[in-house]
């Protein structure tokens, strides 16, 4: 298990090309790597400024050492690398949110979906546990701003999952990267709130 795969499909997009072969792109194999570091999961491709961008999760899902990483080719059928020039396929990514052992809000991971609002700025959904969750093993859904460097790398500021409301200072009173409703999932609500 492990490792992110391309393949090449046929013109109607549903099916695969006569003769298409497996290619990996992204991460190694759980055998190579047990403490899945550089096992690579949950894969989510954007177009941005001319490259595509491999999001990726790794580490341990349950803990702190999920994180949520990236790597970038020009086309689809190139290397992805990180940004020192090392390959996705060798286990290599680029940090964009990470927890550390103790943090309310840790695990942050695949990356669900990117998009751009009316104001111009773009956002990342996520899923992250949430430290004394009723329901320790789900993982709600989180909204944070993604920025991008002058190198043209996408990050979160601070690298980790915002608690808060982003700052109302740099102009962003929503969305609120809060996950659904204080330490809780939909389904730890009752349907009587």
């Amino acid at each position: 298990m492990g490792g992110i795969h391309r393949i090449e499909l046929a013109k109607d997009g549903l099916s695969l090309k006569k003769g298409a072969k497996y290619e990996h792109v992204a991460g190694l194999k759980v055998e190579q790597c047990p403490d899945r570091s550089k096992v690579f999961e949950g894969s989510y491709l954007h177009r941005h400024d001319g490259y595509w961008y491999l999001f990726v999760s790794s580490g341990f899902f349950g803990d702190h050492t999920y994180q949520l990483q990236v790597g970038r080719a020009k086309k689809l059928t190139d290397d992805f690398l990180d940004r020192n020039g090392n390959r996705m396929d060798e286990g290599f990514a680029t940090p964009v949110l990470h927890s550390d052992k103790g943090d309310r809000f840790y695990g942050p991971g695949h990356c669900g979906e990117m998009f751009t609002a009316k104001d111009g700025k773009e956002y990342l959904f996520y899923h992250c546990h949430v430290q004394g969750s009723r329901r320790p093993n789900s993982r709600p859904l989180f909204i944070d701003r993604i920025e991008w460097d002058k190198e043209g790398w996408p990050f979160v500021e601070g690298g980790k999952p915002h608690p808060q409301p982003l700052s109302e200072e740099r102009g962003e009173a929503s969305p609120q990267p809060s996950p659904v409703g204080e330490g809780e999932s939909p389904q730890d609500r009752d349907v009587n709130d």
